[in-house]
């Protein structure tokens, strides 16, 4: 009798329990009709969920009683109140193409895979199949895709290339992708690169001006090209430097390079174009970045620290200088850069590195490419050019010089032997001279550098890719 009467009180309890909790769902007040529920899923935060329905942080702490906004959790149900979020989402589709994936959709059409996804009640944004129509958000008549073509980065690739390849600047692949950082692609990756435009902001006869790569790191060659309505007189300056530009009819290039200890930062790019009595003029930025170098501490015999003496060394840099900084012949290559020894050399120093010589602060830089091959190894012109300098200098020991137009000269210090003289003309693949450990070296090896208008500048590059 005790156990029955024991299970009779217990039912009596979870009845009035359930009573409780209805009251409290029947007390609770419904849903008003500028009110909806909103799911948080994975990587959300509040201000994200805010800028979707178009209420603020402080309207959603409000509504829900949230007592710290950066803890929400995945899977929490918020109650979006207010007069935008009943605003209807307008609506457009989109057929799946070979490619596609619900990202790159995602951002032709400046919305989220979140979005997407609960727009098309997708339950793993990963299966998507060609031919499946999607619903996409359109912001009125105004609104549409993004329209290019997709590309799978390729071992080799850079975002430079890739926007080369395609016609467009790096900035508008980046930004159609949502890359922070250009420089960091990775093989496989699917990009959307967008049709080319025309930025209508330039000054008439100026067409269009696309500057590869538009955030540069230190050490790297930028490639500017103009387009301009007809015949023009084009000059202009980077930081205060003359540009030196080839062509004509309407389509004009140039060179410049990034010195491989400026400060990072945003550097002007000025041009200006006369077309009979009119002249006009167009200011740009070219964003500058850190580069990835690291640290080497170099010891020399005392024989050999004698070159380091700042007057020996300045006299020699001035001679370079003199000879590189300058344009005097039309550009005499086409396409990339050869290695200028065989094989696949090991690089015993590459550019840019900083360097501290007997245990002195490293406010220097390795200014070229240090190949590691040993004495003796033949040395290639890498691409066509004349030769400028062919001599025994105190610190770069035996040293070549080849002018290949257009202010671009590459140079070759600490050779064995000389195989050249002053004023010959030289195709890729001609010898050179041969490697060893002239001047100021530690042991036999080459030291390959490349200058633009005198700017040392990182050789790999020119091997790398295709600069005009």
């Amino acid at each position: 009798m005790g156990i029955v009467r024991g299970g009779v009180a217990r039912m009596c309890l979870v009845i009035l329990l359930w009573m409780v909790i209805g009251a409290l769902v029947v007390a609770a007040p419904p849903l008003q009709g500028d009110q909806v529920v909103h799911v948080v899923q994975v990587g959300e935060t509040l201000y994200t969920i805010a800028q979707h329905y178009g209420v603020t942080v402080d309207a959603l702490v409000a509504v829900n009683g949230l007592s710290d906004p950066d803890l929400i959790s995945v899977g929490q149900r918020l109650t979006i109140s207010g007069s935008a979020s009943a605003a209807p989402v307008q609506t457009g589709t989109h057929a799946v193409q070979p490619g596609d994936t619900l990202a790159l959709i995602a951002r032709r059409y400046g919305t989220s895979v979140e979005v997407l996804a609960q727009l098309n009640h997708l339950t793993n944004p990963n299966l998507i199949y060609v031919g499946q129509t999607l619903l996409v958000p359109v912001a009125g008549e105004t609104a549409g895709p993004v329209t290019g073509q997709v590309h799978v980065v390729q071992l080799g690739d850079t975002m430079a290339r890739i926007a080369a390849r395609y016609g467009v600047s790096v900035w508008a692949v980046a930004q159609a992708n949502g890359i922070a950082n250009p420089s960091v692609i990775y093989v496989g990756q699917r990009l959307l690169v967008p049709t080319p435009e025309r930025d209508s902001s330039l000054p008439y006869p100026i067409l269009d001006l696309v500057v590869l790569p538009v955030v540069a790191v230190q050490g790297q060659t930028v490639q500017v090209s103009v387009e301009t309505d007809g015949e023009v007189s084009l000059s202009g300056a980077f930081d205060g430097r003359p540009l030196f530009f080839v062509g004509d009819r309407g389509t004009y290039r140039t060179l410049f390079g990034i010195p491989a200890m400026s400060t990072p930062g945003a550097y002007p790019l000025d041009l200006k174009a006369t077309k009979g009595e009119q002249e006009v003029s167009t200011h740009n930025l070219i964003q500058v970045v850190e580069g990835d170098f690291g640290v080497q501490y170099l010891t020399f015999s005392s024989e050999k620290t004698e070159l380091l003496d700042p007057q020996l060394t300045t006299t020699e840099a001035q001679r370079v200088w003199d000879l590189t900084a300058q344009a005097t012949l039309p550009g005499m290559w086409q396409g990339r850069f050869w290695f200028p020894v065989t094989g696949d050399p090991p690089v015993s120093s590459p550019f840019g590195i900083r360097r501290s010589y007997g245990g002195g602060p490293a406010n220097s830089y390795h200014a070229g490419l240090d190949l590691d091959v040993p004495e003796g190894t033949p040395v290639y012109c890498p691409a066509p050019g004349r030769v400028v300098l062919a001599e025994e200098l105190q610190v770069r020991g035996n040293a070549v010089i080849v002018d290949h137009g257009r202010g671009v000269m590459s140079g070759y210090w600490h050779l064995s032997q000389i195989g050249v003289s002053v004023g010959q003309q030289v195709e890729a693949g001609e010898l050179l001279g041969w490697v060893g450990n002239t001047g100021l070296s530690t042991g036999a090896h080459l030291h390959w550098e490349m200058r633009v208008m005198g700017i040392r500048v990182d050789p790999l590059q020119w091997v790398r890719e295709e600069i005009r």
